[in-house]
């Protein structure tokens, strides 16, 4: 077994800069297409839970468009 293989790496870290520019532009599109779309999928959130993918696209488009930016201040992959 391979571990920390350079090629995964660098492919996790490709849709991790595409998933975190989709949060904080709040591209709903973006962020749909990485989760699974089920009334079983669960986002456990700061101040909410949600559950199935209508709840969860629901509170995308509907939260605020500003303030979304965010500071990473680790990032293990």
């Amino acid at each position: 077994m391979l571990i920390n293989d350079p090629a995964v790496i660098a492919e996790l870290m490709k849709c991790h800069e595409v998933y975190e520019r989709a949060l904080i532009d709040n591209d709903t599109d973006v962020l749909d297409a990485f989760f699974w779309d089920s009334p079983h999928v669960i986002r456990f959130g700061v101040m909410e839970n949600l559950h199935g993918a209508h709840e969860i696209r629901a509170f995308r488009k509907g939260r605020p468009k500003i303030n979304l930016d965010r500071e990473i201040r680790r990032l293990d992959i």
